[in-house]
């Protein structure tokens, strides 16, 4: 629900109807909208925080307490911001040419694929620039790695987003989200 106390369903143009159900979608943007009330709270009890990014967080004068929980706020919605951001209707767009690293979408997706699958359950992967460079990962809370990059593109790991309408099988959730990420957003 907005501010007016109606409810927010997500827009037929909306990409990740593709691969989420419209229920999937209103729970994650509600769980979004409720990190960036918690974010808007904190913001007006500590007035510093209106006009920090994430970066900036870590060098204000703050009780550590409140630095901490101003980081983990703005940095799980920004990743979710991102991952909302990160699709398109076009089934695997051409990957950009100034992503040198890999030479095909496939081989990027492919690596991204296999890099959901390492390590633990949870998370974000994301695709960011470093150096020029494209880079993929995986990063899990407190998120440190926002400190130095901002992501490009991000898909949610979370059970909690893909187990209404995936189940167990997680990989039918990432061969449906990658096949709609946004690449052109790498260029």
């Amino acid at each position: 629900m907005n501010e007016q106390g109606e409810r927010i369903f997500p827009q037929k143009s909306d990409p990740m109807t593709l691969f989420l159900s419209e229920e999937a979608i209103l729970r994650h943007r509600e769980y979004a909208r409720n990190l960036r009330l918690k974010y808007s709270i904190l913001q007006k009890s500590e007035i510093v925080l209106n006009s920090l990014n994430i970066s900036e967080i870590q060098w204000q004068k703050l009780k550590p307490d409140l630095s901490g929980e101003a980081f983990s706020l703005l940095s799980e919605l920004s990743l979710h911001e991102c991952f909302f951001a990160s699709f398109s209707e076009k089934e695997l767009l051409p990957l950009p040419p100034s992503v040198r690293e890999y030479e095909s979408a496939a081989e990027l997706l492919n690596h991204l694929y296999r890099l959901a699958y390492t390590g633990n359950d949870g998370g974000f992967l994301v695709v960011y620039k470093s150096r020029g460079k494209t880079v993929v990962g995986r990063i899990f809370p407190p998120y440190r790695e926002l400190l130095t990059f901002t992501p490009l593109l991000a898909i949610d790991l979370y059970e909690h987003t893909y187990f209404s309408d995936y189940g167990f099988e997680r990989g039918g959730y990432l061969v449906a989200a990658l096949s709609h990420l946004n690449l052109d957003l790498l260029a």
